[in-house]
């Protein structure tokens, strides 16, 4: 990215224009999963830029409805209004602005990734890992002890993956999951809609009840 084009979306993002994890997001599918090489770089820039517009806007209008669902359920579940400076207001709406911003991306951004290019891709990823553990033997189940150090990369995935509807002992798991798949070069999830998604949290789900843990 150009500076001038670094400084653009630096203002872009200041304004709130532009969601920083929606432009993060499109600028990874359209450069690793979605190539239009029939744009210059300078074009894919402006076209990453726009649709993260786009799709910002979109969070935005869906975000109001989300949480006016999620104020109801709460009054019908405590009886009582919630003040407007109150903690749980504010909880109340990051997970509607996260909510909103999964469902959006699922819709119209992650939809779009050809689900047989992700299965080659994984089988790919995991032939090559497969063949330098025979020559390394790491300890793959070492996540489940949780004694693995969780890079920023991994809780962008988790978060990604599976949102913050989830429990903290998921989460840590989760991350520790990740973090030892990608050091040990194994496929992690490309979205919320990639079937290995739903099999890792599977997973995370067994070792929870083997803890004797929510499996939440």
């Amino acid at each position: 990215m150009t500076r001038s084009h670094r400084d653009e979306h630096d203002e872009r993002s200041r304004t709130r224009a532009i969601d920083l994890h929606v432009w993060r997001e499109v600028t990874r599918v359209r450069t690793e999963w979605l190539v239009d090489h029939r744009l210059t770089p300078a074009q894919r820039h402006a076209s990453i830029d726009e649709e993260s517009v786009d799709l910002t806007a979109r969070i935005t209008m869906f975000e109001s409805v989300v949480l006016d669902d999620l104020v109801d359920r709460w009054k019908a579940a405590y009886g009582w209004a919630i003040p407007g400076d109150a903690m749980p207001l504010g909880k109340l709406t990051a997970l509607a602005r996260a909510d909103a911003r999964s469902a959006v991306l699922c819709d119209n951004l992650y939809a779009h990734i050809p689900p047989a290019m992700i299965a080659e891709r994984h089988a790919a990823t995991a032939a090559e890992a497969t063949r330098r553990r025979r020559r390394s033997a790491p300890a793959p189940q070492r996540w489940r002890s949780r004694s693995v150090t969780i890079a920023p990369a991994t809780e962008m995935v988790v978060m990604r993956t599976w949102g913050i509807v989830r429990s903290c002992d998921f989460t840590e798991l989760a991350c520790a999951l990740i973090q030892v798949q990608s050091e040990d070069g194994m496929p992690i999830p490309v979205s919320p809609l990639d079937p290995l998604a739903e099999q890792m949290a599977a997973i995370i789900h067994d070792q929870l009840v083997e803890e004797g843990l929510p499996p939440i």
